[in-house]
C-alpha cells in the first residue's frame, strides 16, 4: 500500500475573540464563542512538528476565524464589528 502523499486537515468555525473568563471565577467562561485555544494551538504545534520526509502536511482554516464581533471597544460597554481608528484597533 502506498503512503498518503500529504494529510489535509481542515478546521472551521473557530470564532477566536472576545474577553477569556475570570481566573478566579469558575461560573465565568468569558466573552468567548470558542473556549479551547490552548487545544488549538497544541493541535497546530504538532502538526507544524511533524517529521519531515512524510507526506505534506497541510492546514486549511476555514471561514469564522476571529470572531470580531466579541471584541469590545475600549471604554466602551459596547461592542463594535468594524473600527477606522488605528488606535482602538490595536487594543
Amino acid at each position: 500500500m502506498e503512503k498518503p502523499a500529504r494529510q489535509v486537515f481542515v478546521i472551521s468555525d473557530l470564532h477566536i475573540g472576545g474577553d477569556y473568563a475570570a481566573p478566579d471565577d469558575p461560573d465565568d467562561r468569558g466573552f468567548r464563542i470558542s473556549t479551547q485555544v490552548p487545544a488549538l494551538t497544541s493541535f497546530v504545534t504538532a502538526l507544524a512538528d511533524k517529521q519531515p520526509g512524510g507526506p505534506v502536511i497541510e492546514l486549511v482554516i476555514n471561514g469564522d476565524f476571529i470572531d470580531f464581533l466579541a471584541e469590545k471597544v475600549p471604554n466602551s460597554s459596547g461592542w463594535e464589528p468594524f473600527t477606522l481608528d488605528p488606535e482602538v484597533a490595536v487594543h
